[in-house]
């Protein structure tokens, strides 16, 4: 994947960012230099940058929803998709369920984490894990939608 500064992208942890440069540092003499891409993302009002080797930005990153597929986001986001499954597990394995498909990157199954744990919110009180991640679910899906307007 190659990337210009200015272009908008998904950090498949951190969320919605810009590349604002790229660099090259040398960590040991040996090893020589690497390059690494240089974001800038807005971390709950506060601008953190963020590092990513050139040769793992494939792993890391990917382009923004757009068009089509952001609409089909949003509906999915609304509830107008067939309802959701809750798994009545225990709550530290739909945690560590949960954790997996956010990290996954793909906004798609961040919308599922986010709407199943909303369903089951109207069963019973959430861990605070549970609602911690919900959080996360909610700033990664904003972040992602507002990048893409």
């Amino acid at each position: 994947m190659k990337l210009e500064i200015g272009e908008k992208v998904i950090h498949k942890t951190h969320g919605a960012g810009i590349v604002v440069s790229i660099a090259e540092k040398t960590f040991n003499q040996d090893d020589g230099s690497i390059q690494f891409y240089i974001l800038e993302i807005q971390d709950n009002g506060t601008t953190k940058k963020v590092f990513v080797p050139l040769d793992t930005a494939n792993e890391k990153l990917r382009k923004p929803t757009t068009g089509l597929d952001r609409a089909r986001l949003i509906s999915r986001l609304k509830g107008d998709a067939p309802p959701l499954v809750v798994e009545h597990s225990t709550w530290n394995r739909r945690y560590r369920d949960y954790m997996e498909a956010v990290h996954s990157g793909e906004i798609e199954k961040i919308i599922e984490v986010y709407r199943t744990l909303q369903s089951l919110r109207t069963e019973k009180n959430l861990s605070f894990g549970e609602r911690k991640l919900q959080d996360q679910c909610k700033m990664l899906i904003e972040a992602e939608l507002e990048i893409t307007l």
